[in-house]
């Protein structure tokens, strides 16, 4: 699977001829970084813009709830789970990727499954194993405004990990697809919780490998998503909530992981959910994936509960412990 370099050349194109908004100037910087990841020769033209929201909402989010995720943190800080003695290189090929992605979303969304199958008809999606420019990204989702369609990439190794960030990705598109106001993009993508629906899928994705004869790479996933987060957790205490929330502001240089650290614990509560009530997690889930954007960050923790927002990995820790 492959983005069609000549097809996105051409929407460039088409793009530039159109009058200069914030839209096409965002369309024609995601445009440019695509063609230059297919092609290195290729001479990108970007336009820098700034993101202050991306900053002002992490800051407002955390200085509304410094307390409340710092004692979260100390629940977990220096928690650790054993592996189930699983080979970390378990591999899989791209088609074998595509068959299993494809039978994972038929049986959790039917519009999930539709859209991965617009992705794979379109040439929007793109497995490569090479690294993006200037990020550690292990997978990328790209959103045009003027068209309103999504482009995803991932940085394929022929590992079951590379799968996982598949499924991310389309937790990604199934928010942003569709969408043409840059502002409600530019919400849904700032949002604190921009993660917590893909890391959400990531988890259900290894509980159905797990349940659909594939128990060694669900275990193997299962396994990498609680680690991460602990890993995280450890990181982020140390760094920037080990003091008081003025050290935070001071300290805080890199935005995302306080944004992924906050998703998982709403992944987590919507990975509870979904074992313990199922129809009505299934409900939760797309409340959440309409509302993301369109109400404030903090507005959505208190209509899940704060207390049970930031207690919800230890479920999903204890469940794992003793599965082991």
């Amino acid at each position: 699977m492959n983005w069609n370099i000549e097809e996105l050349k051409e929407l460039l194109s088409k793009v530039k001829n159109m009058s200069r908004t914030i839209e096409t100037i965002f369309d024609m910087n995601v445009l440019n970084y695509m063609i230059y990841y297919l092609d290195s020769s290729w001479k990108f033209e970007g336009v820098e813009i700034g993101n202050s929201r991306y900053d002002e909402c992490v800051l407002e989010f955390v200085s509304s709830n410094y307390d409340s995720i710092k004692k979260a943190l100390l629940n977990f800080c220096d928690d650790k789970v054993k592996t189930r003695g699983l080979f970390f290189n378990t591999g899989m090929k791209s088609e074998k990727v595509d068959k299993t992605t494809s039978e994972f979303f038929k049986y959790y969304d039917e519009n999930l499954f539709n859209q991965y199958l617009d992705l794979k008809d379109g040439s929007r999606i793109c497995l490569m194993s090479k690294k993006y420019p200037d990020s550690q990204a292990k997978g990328k989702t790209f959103h045009l405004c003027t068209t309103g369609n999504c482009y995803v990439g991932v940085r394929f190794d022929k590992r079951i990990f590379s799968s996982s960030i598949l499924v991310h990705e389309l937790g990604h598109v199934h928010q942003l697809e569709g969408i043409s106001d840059v502002y409600l993009r530019n919400r849904r993508t700032t949002s604190i919780w921009s993660e917590a629906f893909p890391i959400f899928l990531e988890n259900f994705y290894a509980t159905y490998l797990k349940n659909n004869g594939k128990k060694e790479m669900g275990e193997r996933l299962e396994y990498e998503n609680i680690d991460h987060f602990l890993a995280l957790v450890d990181c982020m205490y140390t760094r920037y909530f080990s003091g008081d929330l003025e050290q935070f502001k001071h300290e805080l240089k890199d935005r995302y992981p306080v944004i992924r650290l906050c998703s998982y614990f709403l992944a987590f509560h919507f990975a509870n959910e979904l074992l313990e009530n199922p129809s009505y997690s299934k409900n939760l889930v797309d409340n959440f994936n309409f509302v993301i954007g369109r109400i404030d960050d903090n507005k959505i923790l208190k209509a899940y509960g704060k207390e049970e927002v930031f207690s919800s990995p230890r479920k999903i820790i204890d469940r794992y412990r003793k599965s082991i």
